[in-house]
């Protein structure tokens, strides 16, 4: 016999002598209550971590590039009108991406009706 049989034969007479009693209805009810709000607390709680990396990383990186600007100084800003002949490329280009997005939005509807998961 090993030691942890030795300490249940003892806890075996005990535990028989014990009586038997129903939990009651509202038990399990409760407990799920119980563990729900648990959850839900800890969901909170690690969104508020979340948040507040997401917020620490964004100052610190806000921080490291007013620190850049300041150190190599503030860049020159040239503005430059775009050249007119360059107007009907851009156009072509433009219309281009509007039709693959039309037809891949028309495809995409047309899928979700045949497969409604």
């Amino acid at each position: 016999m090993n030691k942890q049989e030795k300490e249940t034969d003892w806890l075996k007479p005990l535990f028989r002598r014990l009586p038997a009693e129903e939990l009651p209805a509202s038990f399990r009810e409760a407990l799920m209550g119980k563990i729900l709000r648990e959850t839900a607390k800890r969901k909170k709680t690690n969104e508020r971590f979340e948040l507040l990396a997401v917020l620490l990383a964004s100052l610190g990186m806000m921080g490291l590039a007013i620190g850049a600007i300041l150190w190599a100084g503030p860049p020159r800003m040239v503005w430059r009108t775009p050249e007119w002949v360059s107007l009907p490329f851009y156009s072509y280009i433009g219309v281009l991406l509007l039709l693959l997005l039309g037809g891949d939005h028309w495809l995409r509807r047309a899928y979700r009706k045949r497969h409604p998961d």
